[in-house]
C-alpha cells in the first residue's frame, strides 16, 4: 500500500462517504502540507490520479463506490479497511 492509498483510507475513514473531487482535494491539501514539513511522499494528486488510487483500493476491496445523494459517485471504507486501520491503531503502529 503506498501512502496516497493510506491517507485515502484515512479520511474515508474519518469523513464517511466523499466524492473524488473531494478526496484529490483533501490529498491536495495533505500535499501541500508535507511539502512545507520536510518532503511529499507522493505528487500525484489530480482528480484522474486519485481516482486511480481509489481502484486499486476497490479492487483490493478496501473501499466501495455507490452513488451518493447528489448523484456523483461516492467511495466509502469497507469494513475490513475499518478493521485493518483499527487493528493498525491498536498495535500502535499507527495513532490518529
Amino acid at each position: 500500500m503506498t501512502w496516497k492509498q493510506f491517507d485515502l483510507l484515512l479520511l474515508l475513514n474519518q469523513e464517511g462517504s466523499l466524492t473524488t473531487a473531494l478526496l484529490s482535494d483533501r490529498l491536495e491539501e495533505i500535499f501541500k502540507y508535507d511539502q512545507r514539513h520536510g518532503g511529499a511522499f507522493y505528487v500525484g494528486t489530480s482528480h484522474a490520479a486519485t481516482y486511480a488510487s481509489l481502484r486499486t483500493l476497490e479492487n483490493r476491496q478496501l473501499v466501495h463506490r455507490h452513488i451518493g445523494q447528489s448523484n456523483l459517485i461516492e467511495w466509502t471504507a469497507t469494513a475490513r479497511a475499518q478493521q485493518a486501520l483499527a487493528w493498525l491503531e491498536e498495535t500502535r503502529l499507527y495513532a490518529s
